[in-house]
């Protein structure tokens, strides 16, 4: 009935309903007149927490690509409990002492919960790729800090720390998993202390600082098979692993990438799983085993796709390119490598010095004078037409 009085829209693609633009203001302006605005706004925050931190185990389980879409389609909620959690309510406070007070102690529990909103979505924004945004909320929640729990704290330098490696910034990186540690190790979080050594032996590994790398990488794992934690452990792995590819020990990389892709099949988790298969190709390209690592690329890109994870979709798209450029088709790996250029411009993804090392040597043999009008031509393509080129030269 509302439908057919045009109060509300059925959205299609979305498979949800909206409100009109002018409805949904006079209805706003409804609340302000009986003064429920504030209260309304409060049980969204509320309400919005209590998914956000339903959703945090799900984002790397069995269910991770119905909880990834359902936060997309929430997330314009998500935003609105986040501003409302953080924003400032000094001009809203009363003259009286007493109405000062009430109103600062409710602006500090409204950030808690804006902070543990952030700290229990950053996979979310990691996975799909919202890292300038989620990156902005966690700074925002780490300003808001004063008075949460440590391991609420945690989560948040653990999930900056995720969104500056992502873009990029190695050194924020470092600093921001160091004090997830001391956060972790304050509140005795097992699970926390593991998450951050992995990361910063992760860290010591781009640093070139090999020892060190492996000893947090072991200590990280050992930690993992303690809480018997089937996720830390593929994810310490997975990171062990990719020591041994950087070293050029493909076989014993193999065979620890192997092991910790099942492990994420085990849970469920379908964005790491496809990025350890994406990092069996890497194997495979460096091996000479160029069929081989095409259907690793492959398989990786189209689970990613699934899952809406764009970083992997880059990483694959990259791995297929070098894959052309070494099966003789330069022109086609130009028009590749070119897309992939701008796709991580788009989405604000710096590829990692570990994911790049077997690349650029191959990417160098078609980025050259003659090539320049396919490289071009592929910056000029979109994520669908670049896709699309695969495809027919697979069929």
């Amino acid at each position: 009935m509302l439908v057919e009085k045009s109060l509300i829209v059925y959205d299609n693609s979305s498979g949800r309903y909206r409100l009109l633009e002018t409805v949904r203001q006079y209805a706003g302006d409804k609340l302000d007149l009986v003064r429920e605005t504030e209260r309304t706004q409060l049980r969204h925050l509320w309400h919005f927490l209590a998914i956000a931190e339903e959703a945090e185990p799900h984002c790397r389980g069995i269910e991770q690509s119905e909880w990834l879409d359902r936060l997309e389609a929430e997330h314009d909620n998500i935003r609105s409990a986040l501003k409302y959690g953080f924003r400032s309510n000094t001009s809203d406070i009363g003259q009286s002492p007493a109405s000062h007070l009430t109103q600062q102690s409710r602006a500090h529990s409204n950030s808690i919960a804006g902070l543990r909103i952030a700290g229990s979505l950053w996979r979310f924004w990691q996975v799909c790729c919202h890292l300038t945004e989620g990156a902005r909320w966690l700074d925002l929640a780490r300003l808001a800090g004063t008075g949460a729990t440590p391991d609420s704290r945690a989560k948040v330098f653990s999930g900056a720390g995720t969104m500056a490696w992502m873009c990029g910034d190695h050194e924020r990186h470092r600093l921001y998993h160091e004090r997830a540690l001391e956060l972790f190790r304050e509140s005795g979080d097992k699970w926390g202390i593991a998450f951050s050594l992995n990361c910063l032996g992760d860290n010591a590994k781009t640093r070139g600082e090999t020892d060190l790398a492996l000893s947090l990488l072991d200590e990280s794992l050992q930690l993992f098979r303690e809480v018997e934690d089937t996720w830390g452990i593929a994810f310490a792995l997975n990171n062990l692993a990719e020591m041994k590819r950087v070293a050029g020990e493909y076989e014993q990389a193999r065979s620890i990438y192997e092991e910790s892709v099942l492990l994420f099949r085990q849970v469920g988790d379908r964005a790491a799983t496809a990025l350890g298969i994406h990092n069996m190709g890497l194997v495979a390209l460096g091996s000479g085993q160029n069929d081989a690592a095409n259907a690793y690329f492959r398989d990786a890109l189209t689970i990613s796709l699934e899952v809406g994870n764009k970083p992997t979709v880059a990483l694959c798209l990259q791995g297929i390119a070098a894959v052309f450029a070494r099966l003789g088709h330069p022109e086609l790996s130009g028009r590749l490598f070119g897309a992939v250029e701008s796709y991580l411009a788009l989405i604000g993804f710096q590829v990692e010095p570990a994911d790049e090392f077997q690349i650029v040597p191959i990417r160098a043999t078609v980025d050259v004078p003659e090539n320049a009008e396919h490289w071009a031509a592929g910056r000029a393509m979109t994520i669908e037409e670049t896709l699309d080129q695969i495809l027919e030269f697979h069929s």
